[in-house]
């Protein structure tokens, strides 16, 4: 059923009336970087309804909401090859990421150079630079495909990658580091989003996004995802979010990475 809601017409469909919008985070990323294994992730579960509106002919917006929280919107906008980012790709990106609060940039943690990323993030700052209107929104990455890494073979969540001595544990501390050296400043948070395998991203990956906003809409976007079986960084984010205003956001989200 999930993948019947998620099937996505090529025609843009008639103006649709507008919705209370809690959060719209813009994915961005190269072709086959997990970009829509990310939407999957984050929505397949199907904890809420989820409406697909095609905005263009290259972004989708996938629009989920819950009870009476507001909504959360995830811009999915077309991926781009190794040699960078086409006029037409950097356009829809830029069309999303003005309207966006957060960037995510989803990149797979097996590569070895990330000269297109380099390249995307450059092009996208230049043209938020040519519009001083305009901010450009903050970023997160997630580093996607870390199922992949050295042991390949091996899968046994959970996995502390901060501070684990287990060979994948460490191979994750390693491609966030590599990761963090070629893409700059900013949280990278390793993930995997392949079904029955999903890994990080309703706990931590929610839990940073949550960080980089206001606390208002922080927490919305937590309690959409909350069941009464959550634990972890995003439940201690959440509490600690009801308290908390927006200045003291930074301080909140590294006092839990290090625990």
């Amino acid at each position: 059923r999930y993948r019947e809601l998620l099937a996505v017409s090529d025609t843009p469909t008639a103006m649709t009336e507008p919705v209370t919008v809690s959060l719209t985070v813009a994915l961005v990323g190269m072709v086959k970087a997990g970009k829509s294994s990310l939407v999957n992730a984050l929505l397949g579960e199907e904890r809420a309804g989820v409406d697909v509106v095609p905005l263009t002919s290259d972004v989708t917006s996938y629009e989920m909401k819950s009870g009476d929280l507001p909504t959360l919107r995830l811009l999915d906008t077309p991926g781009y090859g190794v040699s960078g980012p086409s006029e037409r790709e950097l356009h829809a990106a830029f069309h999303a990421a003005k309207d966006a609060d957060l960037l995510v940039l989803v990149t797979p943690a097996r590569t070895a150079a990330r000269k297109a990323d380099v390249e995307f993030v450059a092009k996208l700052t230049a043209a938020f630079v040519a519009e001083p209107g305009l901010r450009m929104p903050p970023r997160v990455v997630a580093l996607s495909h870390i199922d992949l890494l050295t042991p390949a073979a091996e899968w046994q969540p959970p996995y502390d990658w901060l501070h684990g001595t287990r060979v994948k544990e460490v191979t994750m501390r390693d491609a966030v580091a590599a990761a963090q050296e070629q893409l700059g400043e900013g949280p990278i948070v390793p993930v995997c989003t392949a079904p029955e395998r999903t890994f990080n991203v309703h706990d931590e990956l929610l839990a940073t996004v949550a960080a980089h906003v206001d606390a208002a809409r922080g927490t919305a976007v937590l309690r959409l995802f909350q069941n009464e079986g959550s634990t972890g960084r995003a439940r201690r984010v959440l509490e600690q979010l009801a308290r908390t205003g927006r200045e003291a956001l930074g301080a909140v989200w590294q006092s839990v990475k290090s625990r």
